[in-house]
């Protein structure tokens, strides 16, 4: 019987394989912890380097878009009535006007130390950079290196196996 095109065959159900994925399965979320974040934005760099890692820890501070933190200028940072520093901007991809309060002194260093006018790094480029300062950071912060099992991502409706990454690759 088909009743609303919801049908009630059991049979017919049973047939139909679905993959159920387990929360043993799903994907580890990889990040940088405070503490590595610190010691990232102690570390000595000069050049496209500095600059790269300085919109990167930008990123992390505002928890924005790389199209959003890389227009960020003076007029984006308020404060409020209280006290509070924020960032208000508009986003870019949904439109969507947002409040973002500024919970890392070193976001407010880092936007001082270029006038505001901070450095524009396209994805590809601050990725390409980021994992090799990371590489190096991993030199002397060991949880840089630990390998994270992940075990499985969904790829188009199909399961497929993931290896151990470690912390920087991803």
């Amino acid at each position: 019987m088909i009743i609303d095109g919801v049908h009630d065959n059991q049979r017919a159900a049973s047939l139909i394989v679905k993959n159920k994925i387990e929360d043993r399965d799903k994907a580890v979320e990889i990040y940088l912890t405070e503490e590595e974040l610190q010691v990232l934005y102690e570390m000595p760099l000069s050049g496209k380097k500095e600059h790269v890692r300085d919109v990167f820890l930008i990123g992390c501070y505002t928890c924005q878009r790389v199209s959003d933190y890389n227009n960020l200028n003076k007029d984006h940072f308020e404060t409020t009535r209280k006290g509070t520093r924020i960032i208000r901007l508009v986003q870019q991809k949904t439109k969507t006007e947002v409040t973002i309060p500024v919970m890392n002194e070193n976001l407010i260093a880092i936007c001082k130390k270029y006038s505001y006018n901070i450095p524009k790094a396209n994805e590809q480029v601050l990725n390409r950079y980021i994992k090799d300062i990371l590489e190096d950071l991993s030199e002397s912060v060991p949880t840089l290196k630990e390998k994270v099992p992940t075990n499985l991502t969904m790829k188009k409706g199909t399961l497929r196996k993931k290896k151990a990454r470690s912390r920087r690759q991803t």
